[in-house]
């Protein structure tokens, strides 16, 4: 499911100029808040600020988990609150359990859920303009 996602997102990347990337990987907020996300993107104005085999110490426009039972409630608590804490615009959860992908926009100190999209819908990120999808090219055929 992150792989799909990354696909995705790293064909929307190829035409902009930015940068998707998915787990293994750790994004370096502080000495003692150190997350590794299933999913990130990079704006291209931000690119510059990820070397590849090299710490990522910046946040990203868009952090994604995908859920899964042993991940729920950490990815819905203390990750979310930790993105939310160091600014990470967008917070996706994506659920493949339901088939959907929830996102998440900072407002003030936390998140806000702002959208809901099935695999039918139509994903957009406002603060990353032009990016949209439809969810069904990341959920599996069944």
């Amino acid at each position: 499911m992150a792989f799909r996602l990354t696909e995705v997102l790293t064909e929307f990347a190829d035409r902009t100029g930015g940068l998707a990337l998915n787990s293994p990987l750790d994004i370096i907020f502080s000495d003692y808040d150190v997350i590794q996300p299933d999913v990130v993107f990079f704006q291209a104005s931000r690119r510059h600020l990820v070397r590849l085999n090299t710490p990522i110490r910046h946040h990203p426009d868009i952090a994604v988990e995908v859920l899964s039972p042993s991940t729920r409630a950490i990815d819905r608590g203390r990750k979310m609150e930790t993105f939310a804490r160091y600014r990470v615009p967008e917070y996706w959860i994506v659920d493949p359990q339901d088939q959907r992908i929830e996102i998440h926009a900072l407002r003030g100190d936390g998140y806000e859920l702002a959208q809901v999209a099935g695999p039918a819908d139509e994903v957009r990120s406002p603060p990353v303009p032009g990016l949209s999808f439809v969810p069904a090219q990341v959920f599996p055929n069944e």
